[in-house]
This record gives structure tokens, sequence and C-alpha cells, in this order.
């Protein structure tokens, strides 16, 4: 069964069964934890304290969702909207996001200790650009590489044209490079 149609599935059995509505958490807890902390850059409790409220608003406006979009989006623009929430709340703006080393597959195996230790030096680099990016940038370039949203899917989340998120994607990546021009190719 094609992933949007088993989550169809799932959102009509937690609303004619509420303790259905543990198979949603289940399978969207990590995603969305990962894509907080992506965006966010909270910590594990921080991010575990906006991940709550995210599934408190999903199942209050459950029978709200519309099945003419693909779940996943529906539930990602809930999770960012309620993480800016968040952010807003806190005044952590300009706070510099983490992400782990394996973000931009800047470790692969078969690497000498030196290039390892120069590739995690860069990871960090990387981390600090994609954080100072614009937030419009840094959330297209998130979903469109991180957690592989499609075009479409990214502009159903964001509420932008298609056209939009292209040239968000488009310029993300150019500032990203520009703000990473000074490190060594990566291999």
């Amino acid at each position: 069964m094609p992933v949007e149609n088993e989550d169809k599935s799932l959102v009509v059995k937690a609303i004619a069964q509420p303790a259905a509505f543990g198979a949603i958490v289940v399978k969207y807890e990590n995603p969305l934890r990962s894509f907080i902390y992506r965006i966010s850059g909270y910590t594990p409790p921080e991010s575990d304290d906006v991940l709550q409220d995210i599934f408190v608003k999903v199942w209050i406006n459950l029978q709200g969702y519309d099945h003419s979009f693909a779940f996943s989006t529906w539930l990602y623009r809930i999770a960012r909207n309620a993480t800016y929430d968040d952010l807003r709340k806190k005044k952590r703006n300009n706070q510099n996001t983490t992400h782990d080393e394996t973000a931009l597959g800047l470790l692969t195996d078969n690497h000498s200790l030196l290039d390892e230790i120069e590739q995690k030096a860069n990871a960090v680099e990387v981390k600090k650009a994609l954080g100072n990016l614009k937030s419009e940038y840094k959330d297209a370039l998130i979903l469109h590489y991180f957690e592989g949203k499609t075009l479409m899917e990214i502009a159903h989340i964001l509420e932008k044209p298609k056209g939009t998120i292209s040239t968000y994607l488009n310029r993300g990546r150019t500032a990203l490079k520009q703000k990473l021009s000074h490190l060594n190719p990566i291999a």
C-alpha cells in the first residue's frame, strides 16, 4: 500500500478509534523530532516538548485534515508552525542549528583519521552556515535534502507557490556555497 494511502487509512482509523492514533505517533515521532531539531537547534528535551505540542494539535485537528493533500505534508506544516511559534516565544531566532555529521554525507567509510577529523570540522562549518541562512532558505533545504520532500510537498508545507520554493532552494544552495567557499572541496 502506498505511503499516502497508508497514512490516510491511519487517519480514518484514528478518527474512528482514538487508540489507533498511537500508530500515527509511532510512525512520525522520529522523523518529526529530527525535523524540529534541524530547524530549531533545540536540545532533545526541548524538541520533545515541541513534538508533544505538535501531536496534541494534530489530534485536536485530525477531523479537519483535508484528504486531498498528503498527510505528511499537513503534519509537517503543523510541525513547522509549532516549532517557529516556540522559537518566537523563546526569542531564539538567530541561534545556529546543529546537525549531525551525517547530515550532508560528509563522513563516508574508509577515510583516514585525519580525513575524518577534517570532515568533522567541515560538518561544524556546514551546520553554522545552514543555521545562518534566511529561514525560508533553511526550511526549504532541510525539507528537501534532509526530509526528502518534493517541491510540491514543500510548497504545501511552507504555503508558497512551487516556483517560490525552487527559488528558495536555488538561493539557499548559492548562499550555502558562498558561506562555505573557504572550505576545501569535499571528495
